[in-house]
């Protein structure tokens, strides 16, 4: 039987790797096909779809099975909240990091050798952390993830470059 999945997750040519690893090492998999530019997989395979959604999910990616218009259309549905929540989280970001340019390039922050200028330090480290966690939680989750699994991917490298 023919299968067609929509990818979640997959978002460079090592998440690509990752992910043919983890079908050519199934035994469930007769024959497949990933198509990066529209994050899509076709899979030929005798078992049901869960089981190579399961597949998918253990080289730690996520895949919506596509019958027809109706789940296109809820993928691009998906997709679309996704972005609008990624330019939300990006626009905080900004927002918050402009803020603190300013601050900084002003003379708003005061000299480390005060206990004003390591609490104003501590308190930008604590926002710093916060707007990360906030905007790109997903990145780290992904790194961690791929790389317990012994596959490096875009994720893994801007986790290691930051």
């Amino acid at each position: 039987m023919i299968y067609q999945f929509s990818l979640q997750g997959v978002k460079c040519a090592g998440c690509v790797r990752s992910l043919e690893r983890g079908l050519s090492g199934s035994e469930l998999i007769d024959d497949y096909s990933v198509n990066f530019a529209d994050r899509s997989l076709t899979v030929s395979s005798e078992v049901d779809a869960q089981a190579i959604i399961s597949v998918v999910e253990g080289a730690g990616y996520g895949a919506i099975e596509i019958q027809g218009e109706d789940d296109l259309k809820r993928v691009e549905e998906a997709e679309q909240k996704a972005f609008t929540e990624s330019l939300k989280k990006s626009f905080l970001a900004l927002g918050l990091g402009a803020a603190m340019m300013v601050q900084g390039m002003l003379g708003y922050m005061p000299d480390l050798d005060h206990l004003s200028g390591i609490a104003s330090g501590a308190g930008t480290g604590l926002l710093t952390l916060l707007v990360l966690y906030i905007s790109a939680r997903h990145i780290y989750t992904g790194a961690v993830t791929s790389a317990s699994k012994g596959n490096f991917n875009m994720d893994t490298l801007i986790a290691l470059g930051t």
